[in-house]
């Protein structure tokens, strides 16, 4: 195992070998560099899952402008962290990844909700401001990233379109945060706030 003081020189010094080279960083254990034999250098941590005793480990991210050593090292260290407390950073992330989008939300919304239970006119309606408004600008977003100011800025948005007078939603998230039910409406902003943690935060980041 080679292990030394990582350093931005030291990342951009490792020679590529016809297998996986990976350099751990002496200052904190369970981090370290790896290198591809095609010269893709990317940050690495590895840790024991304290509940099954596994051996797992995940890629923080490519070496580069988009993310430097200091910037890995602070995640590294946050997520080894987590681990300790008996979190797998593994399974967040996988988590994450599976977590439904906003683009999902809204046909599981229409197809539970608002076909069965509303009036033709405004399952139009409700139809019409997703496909128009609220998928445009968040249907590739994971329901759990979608805070306050996405909401704000969907309202800031439609300030000037003609409104019916009916606050109803349009769309509806069920069982999930920042609001246990979310309806996402016209002039109806979510009353109910809840800050993601930062392995939840940082799980979708990557993800």
């Amino acid at each position: 195992m080679i292990a030394e003081k990582l350093s931005k020189t030291v990342v951009e010094r490792i020679k590529a070998a016809d297998q996986d080279v990976v350099v751990w960083d002496n200052t904190l254990p369970g981090f370290g560099v790896r290198v591809k034999p095609s010269g893709v250098r990317s940050y690495i941590i590895q840790y024991r899952n304290r509940n099954t005793s596994t051996s797992r480990r995940l890629t923080i991210g490519q070496h580069g402008p988009l993310l430097t050593l200091d910037q890995a090292k602070k995640q590294a260290r946050a997520m080894l962290a987590d681990a300790m407390r008996g979190e797998d950073p593994v399974e967040i992330r996988k988590t994450a990844r599976r977590a439904p989008s906003i683009a999902d939300q809204a046909v599981d919304y229409l197809e539970r909700h608002a076909v069965p239970k509303k009036r033709p006119k405004s399952v139009r309606d409700d139809r019409a401001m997703l496909d128009n408004i609220i998928l445009p600008k968040l249907g590739a977003k994971k329901v759990d990233a979608i805070g306050r100011r996405d909401v704000e800025a969907i309202q800031v948005g439609m300030k000037d379109r003609p409104y019916s007078g009916k606050p109803g939603p349009v769309a509806t998230v069920q069982d999930v945060q920042p609001c246990r039910r979310v309806e996402v409406a016209a002039r109806q902003p979510c009353q109910e706030r809840r800050t993601l943690s930062r392995t939840e935060a940082r799980a979708m980041a990557v993800g």
